[in-house]
């Protein structure tokens, strides 16, 4: 029973990843799929009946899914040396498997069937992931205009402008 939502979220990871490329954005597309992410852990923690909390799963799944390629590649983006980025992307893969240990620690047995401290730390992540990726998209933004404004250099490559 967890494959269909997964392939859902592969389906749906690959026009994310294409239409992300042809726009040259990735915030947007974090940010949106954060927001079906908690649509889905709403409708599991709090959905009517069964149908709604399975919808719920393959929502949140679908979001994370197609949140992860984005995220690698903003991050990958935005680092200019090579030295830095072999360093920054183990370094966000490590904490990625950190994050999937914790995730699977959120729901504890004794929380069943509802599972609210968990639904509730989700819900806070997912918040302090939006309020992230809106920061730092906000500081790149600026660090970019005054790059075309003032012709500031950033991290020592000229015309090197960051991936919003």
């Amino acid at each position: 029973l967890q494959t269909p939502p997964y392939i859902l979220g592969a389906i749906c990871s690959i026009p994310t990843g294409y239409y992300a490329d042809k726009v040259h954005r990735r915030a947007p597309f974090m940010l949106g799929h954060a927001v079906v992410v908690i649509i889905g852990f709403i409708l599991m923690g709090w959905g009517p009946n069964t149908g709604a909390k399975l919808t719920g799963v393959f929502l949140s799944v679908t979001g994370n899914q197609c949140m992860i390629p984005a995220i690698l590649t903003f991050m990958s983006n935005n680092i200019v040396s090579a030295k830095s980025r072999k360093v920054a992307i183990a370094f966000q893969i490590v904490w990625g498997a950190v994050g999937g240990i914790v995730g699977s620690l959120m729901f504890r047995p004794q929380d069943a069937p509802k599972y609210r401290p968990g639904m509730y730390a989700a819900f806070a992540i997912m918040v302090l992931f939006m309020i992230n990726v809106i920061g730092i998209t906000t500081y790149f933004w600026r660090q970019n205009k005054k790059a075309d404004e003032e012709g500031l250099i950033i991290d020592g490559v000229d015309g090197f402008r960051y991936t919003l």
